[in-house]
């Protein structure tokens, strides 16, 4: 019996036929998904933990087993953990609880509460940054041209609340767009049109503010009114 560690999210167990029917198991068992399968599976990731010193059995939890008959007969399972990130909110409960159980239990040591306070400040960033991110964008263009063009792409009656920069790093240059008072399908329209004159960067709120340290305020209110102006 072999076991082998693929990446953080899967195992791969190889065993032979002789060794499966030491389990009590066979083939069509294995297809079959009932308890005496879910039994075997747990089996192997309990010896699988042992052979590849992992903390415990639980440490992945299964959500799809893929088997294979290779040529010399032997069964290969790939084990497979799909991860999905929980929610802000719930994992945030998750530390509220975590707190409430620390104290309870006498175990509310300055390096503990440290840890939770430094998980917080993570999920209050996270949020930030994702809050900013539906309230704005930021597009980079190779050259001004590419950011006149997109302006008079977008013209349209109305003030967009935009602010035009050169990154002095290489020249480039980028327009910062807010939301404000622009309605979803607007300010949807625009980002969509950005995308054909220039790159549309996912950027934190501490990347977004290191482009603007290493850069040039050209144009610091009405950018797209001004861009489409120029040269006309």
């Amino acid at each position: 019996m072999k076991f082998i560690r693929v990446n953080e999210n899967e195992i791969r167990c190889v065993l032979t036929h002789e060794e499966l029917v030491q389990f009590g198991i066979e083939i069509d068992d294995i297809v079959a998904k009932n308890m005496k399968t879910r039994r075997f599976f747990q089996a192997l990731l309990e010896q699988a933990g042992k052979a590849l010193g992992m903390t415990g059995p639980k440490q992945i939890r299964i959500t799809s087993a893929q088997i294979n008959v290779l040529e010399d007969k032997s069964i290969s399972i790939l084990f497979r953990e799909e991860k999905k990130e929980l929610p802000v909110e719930l994992r945030r409960e998750i530390l509220n609880v975590m707190e409430e159980q620390l104290k309870l239990g006498g175990n509310d040591t300055e390096e503990a509460m440290s840890e939770l306070r430094r998980l917080r400040e993570e999920l209050n960033a996270e949020e930030d940054d994702r809050d900013y991110s539906r309230e704005s964008f930021l597009v980079q263009f190779d050259s001004i041209e590419d950011a006149v063009n997109y302006a008079r792409e977008c013209s349209f009656s109305g003030q967009v609340i935009s602010r035009f920069y050169k990154d002095l790093r290489d020249d480039s240059y980028f327009l910062i767009v807010l939301r404000h008072v622009l309605t979803d399908e607007v300010f949807r329209r625009l980002r969509m049109t950005a995308e054909e004159f220039g790159r549309v960067p996912e950027l934190s709120l501490a990347a977004r503010a290191y482009f603007i340290e290493n850069s040039e305020c050209l144009i610091e209110e009405n950018a797209f009114a001004e861009l489409s102006a120029l040269n006309s």
